[in-house]
């Protein structure tokens, strides 16, 4: 978007120039400015994409439901509630914003971390996800290694013996929630050696 927006905006720009200063003037400006561009990147560097691992990681859970929603249901608002202790709470706002990145990327239309007011040791990280197959598809075959890995260094500023509690709540005004079984409808299965495996299964 970048490259084809900077031609098509600054294609008039050109243009201009070529007829006031002429081709040749025109063209050694343009090597001019990529000379410029090179020089640059010593004060803005490019980032450093040697430490970045981006092979699939299939390391969240299946969700326990005591219903199973159809496909298409959403949106579905999925809450992470943490327990912090007070000298690793700024630490643990800190690397939430990593996973804050990936949870959109994957994903999540809206996301949030918030602190309760009554508990200041309680964080409550909701986002949101366009439907359950979309969230199905982003636990399975979007993670990266990489996720985990800012995952896991949020989740060592944890207190001691607690663990996130995750829940994950429907929008009922949208649609019924429970997928019917007297139409046919579409199943995510769920391969835990695979990125996904969406199979097809008749329901009468």
């Amino acid at each position: 978007m970048v490259f084809q927006g900077g031609q098509a905006l600054t294609a008039p720009l050109w243009g201009a120039l070529a007829d006031g200063l002429g081709l040749t003037a025109t063209l050694l400006v343009g090597a001019g400015l990529l000379v410029g561009t090179a020089l640059s990147v010593r004060c803005w560097p490019l980032h450093d994409a040697e430490g970045i691992d981006p092979s699939p990681s299939d390391h969240w859970p299946a969700p326990p439901l005591m219903f199973e929603p159809g496909p298409a249901v959403g949106p579905v608002l999925v809450s992470v509630t943490y327990r912090v202790a007070p000298q690793d709470r700024t630490a643990f706002t800190d690397r939430m914003r990593h996973v804050a990145r990936f949870r959109r990327r994957t994903g999540a239309l809206t996301w949030g971390l918030f602190q309760d007011g009554s508990d200041p040791g309680r964080f409550i990280e909701n986002y949101l996800v366009a439907s359950w197959w979309e969230h199905l598809d982003q636990h399975h075959s979007r993670l990266t290694a990489n996720d985990r890995r800012y995952e896991e260094q949020a989740r060592a500023l944890l207190v001691a013996g607690t663990a996130p509690e995750v829940t994950h709540a429907f929008d009922t005004v949208a649609g019924p929630v429970v997928a019917s079984s007297e139409h046919r409808t579409d199943r995510l299965c769920l391969s835990r050696t695979s990125a996904r495996t969406v199979c097809r299964r008749e329901r009468q």
